[in-house]
């Protein structure tokens, strides 16, 4: 008996916790796709270390399949280079040293939106770099607090 109820527990627990097929931020919060042309540079400033970061981002086409590219380094490295389809994570390299320059392949990646009954769900990542110095593993989970618009060319963002 007691083995049946864990049984109909664990049913019931992944019927309400499902992965969503949209991306964690909506799509209308993105910088226009048709904005992007041959590639984009989107630049910040980290007030906190007091330098700039920089995204690399521009489309790759595989078969019918649009796939963001996107590089984010700094002055001193290259932080991240990352591959995403429809808002996903589908493979990632990171910079775990500054001054070797390897990039390393990310090894049991998950990045996924799952359904909790809130606004936006739930986003769950995770990944781990190893090489031969130093592992390293992170895992994060993200959820929709606060709706944030923004002015963008005398329009707020979004609509």
């Amino acid at each position: 008996m007691k083995l049946l109820s864990f049984i109909i527990l664990i049913i019931l627990f992944e019927s309400c916790v499902q992965e969503k097929p949209d991306p964690f931020i909506p799509r209308e919060f993105y910088y226009p796709d048709d904005s992007m042309g041959n590639g984009k540079t989107f630049t910040y400033y980290d007030s906190v270390n007091n330098r700039y970061r920089y995204a690399d981002v521009k489309f790759i086409y595989s078969g019918n399949k649009k796939i963001s590219l996107v590089g984010d380094y700094d002055s001193t490295l290259k932080k991240d280079s990352t591959l995403k389809f429809n808002g996903k994570i589908i493979e990632m390299y990171g910079q775990l040293v500054p001054k070797n320059g390897k990039l390393i392949k990310c090894e049991d990646l998950v990045d996924k939106t799952i359904d909790d009954h809130s606004r936006l769900g739930k986003d769950i990542f995770s990944c781990s770099w190893q090489d031969e110095v130093m592992s390293v593993k992170i895992h994060f989970e993200e959820i929709f607090v606060k709706d944030t618009s923004m002015l963008w060319h005398g329009k707020i963002i979004p609509p």
